[in-house]
C-alpha cells in the first residue's frame, strides 16, 4: 500500500512542477515540444524523479523554517519567563518528549494495527503533497515574476509577486496544519496501541 501511495504523491508533485518549468522553458526555447505516445513512457518516470527532488528540497526547506521559528520562539519565551516557570516548562517538555513517537514507535504501531497503519499512510501522503505544493508555489511565483512577458514591467512586482507569496503562505499554512494533525494522530495511535496491550 505504501509504494503506490508514494508513486501517486511524487507524480502529483512532479506534475505541478511542470507549470513553472513550462514558464521557464519558454525563455530557453521558442516552442515547447509536444510529448508523443512513444515519449510518454520516458516522460512519466521523469515526472516521478522531479517529484522526488521537489519533495526532498521541500522537506529541507520546511525543516529550516520550523527550526528557525522555534528558535525565535524559544528566545522570546526566555525573556518573558522566570526561573520558576522555566522549571515547570522543563518538566512539561520532558512529559511531551515521553509521548513523542519516533521510528521505533511507528514501526510498533504498524505491527500491531493494520487500520492505524493505513490511516497514518493516508495522512503522510497528504502531508507530502502539501509540502511539495508549497515549494512549487514559490518556484511558480519566481518564474512568473521574472520570466512572464508583460507589457507593463512593474505589473509582475505589483500583482504577481504579492499574490504568489500569499498563495505560497497559504500552502505552507496548509502543510503545517496537516503536519500537526498527523503528529497528533501518531501520538494518539501509539497510546491506543499501548493501552490495548496493557489490557
Amino acid at each position: 500500500m505504501q509504494l503506490p501511495g508514494m508513486l501517486i504523491e511524487y507524480l502529483i508533485t512532479g506534475s505541478c512542477a511542470l507549470i513553472w518549468m513550462l514558464v521557464f522553458s519558454k525563455v530557453l526555447v521558442k516552442e515547447v515540444p509536444t510529448v508523443s505516445d512513444s515519449r510518454l513512457v520516458l516522460f512519466i518516470p521523469a515526472i516521478y524523479v522531479v517529484g522526488m527532488i521537489i519533495d526532498y528540497v521541500a522537506q529541507g526547506l520546511v525543516d529550516f523554517i520550523i527550526k528557525r521559528a522555534r528558535r525565535l520562539q524559544k528566545k522570546a519565551k526566555s525573556f518573558r519567563t522566570s526561573k520558576s516557570k522555566n522549571k515547570s516548562e522543563a518538566q512539561e517538555f520532558e512529559k511531551k518528549r515521553e509521548l513523542d513517537v519516533g521510528s521505533v514507535g511507528r514501526a510498533y504501531v504498524f505491527l500491531q494495527s493494520e487500520d492505524l497503519t493505513k490511516q497514518y499512510e493516508m495522512r503522510s501522503s497528504r502531508d507530502r503533497v502539501a509540502r511539495g505544493a508549497f515549494l512549487n508555489a514559490i518556484l511558480l511565483t519566481i518564474s512568473l515574476t521574472i520570466f512572464c512577458p508583460c507589457s507593463n514591467p512593474y505589473l509582475p512586482l505589483q500583482i504577481t509577486l504579492p499574490a504568489g507569496f500569499l498563495f505560497s503562505g497559504l500552502c505552507f499554512a496548509m502543510w503545517y496544519r496537516f503536519e500537526r494533525l498527523t503528529s497528533r494522530f501518531k501520538r494518539s495511535a501509539y497510546q491506543a496501541v499501548l493501552m490495548k496491550d496493557r489490557k
